[in-house]
């Protein structure tokens, strides 16, 4: 039961996430100051909102597909909504899109990748080998 109960917990809060980066993504933006006022300092945050996506689909995933295939199904999956996140903006008249902000989040990808590699071995990657 409580196996079952952290697969629930895990896609959910991974669905809720991918729905929050799409918003933020989608949302104008305020004509107040920005978030960081440092020139490009955007790329930080566009970097560290797909390194957690990367995090919280391995954990989401990892319970339902193949031990062989988690990462490449992580980094499709991620590639995939990083690219729509970018695409839908340029449909947006109040949003740009900008290959600069899909390198940021290709950079987030593979950090977040790299995390994930890092603690598969540790005990929150072998309780899901169990």
């Amino acid at each position: 039961m409580k196996q079952t109960s952290v697969k629930i917990v895990s896609l959910i809060g991974f669905l809720a996430y991918s729905g929050l980066v799409f918003y933020l993504s989608v949302r104008p933006i305020s004509a107040g100051a920005p978030v960081i006022t440092l020139p490009g300092a955007d790329k930080f945050l566009h970097a560290g909102e797909f390194a957690l996506f990367v995090i919280m689909a391995y954990r989401a995933i990892s319970y339902f597909v193949d031990p062989g295939r988690t990462n490449r199904s992580v980094v499709i999956l991620s590639l995939f909504y990083a690219s729509l996140t970018e695409f839908s903006q340029a449909f947006i008249s109040y949003r740009t899109a900008s290959w600069l902000d899909w390198l940021a989040n290709l950079a987030g990808i593979l950090l977040g990748l790299t995390f994930v590699i890092l603690l598969r071995n540790t005990s929150w990657g072998r309780e899901r080998s169990e």
